[in-house]
């Protein structure tokens, strides 16, 4: 999967996350299309250090590179991977404002992650990890996600 830091690869979401509609439907999971968008922002907030991801006890495994390297080069299966209990939408906080708000902030966020380029801070699970690592990682999450979503 490339990277979400490419212009083109960060265009084709951004046109994949305006596809998705209010009362759009899951196709595996328990997320709303409101609370995905807000996961994902959430996820980004963590990246942007604007939230406190936590730290997982289970993170000192996966923070070891080939756990990276694994999570960042092969498709998620389809309501297999977790999510520790810190990236868990629910235990976030963060709170929907409407559908539209919801997206417009995915997408604010998603520029500006894209804008920061360097110096993300750690992945609660994952720990310590590259710009490149964290376009990857980014592509794949908002990948699992969007597909969960028919776009």
């Amino acid at each position: 999967m490339n990277s979400i830091l490419e212009p083109t690869t960060k265009n084709d979401f951004v046109k994949r996350i305006h596809l998705l509609q209010s009362n759009s439907q899951r196709r595996w999971g328990t997320l709303s299309v409101g609370q995905m968008c807000c996961h994902l922002s959430d996820s980004l907030e963590i990246a942007l250090g604007k939230r406190e991801g936590g730290k997982e006890p289970i993170s000192i495994i996966f923070s070891l590179k080939p756990s990276v390297w694994i999570a960042t080069s092969f498709p998620w299966p389809k309501g297999v991977f977790f999510s520790p209990k810190s990236m868990n939408h629910k235990n976030l906080g963060s709170q929907s404002e409407g559908f539209d708000k919801d997206r417009e902030k995915l997408l604010k966020l998603l520029e500006e992650f894209i804008q920061k380029e360097t110096n993300y801070f750690p992945h609660p699970m994952l720990g310590n990890m590259n710009s490149k690592e964290w376009g990857k990682m980014v592509s794949r999450h908002f990948d699992y996600h969007l597909k969960q979503f028919g776009v």
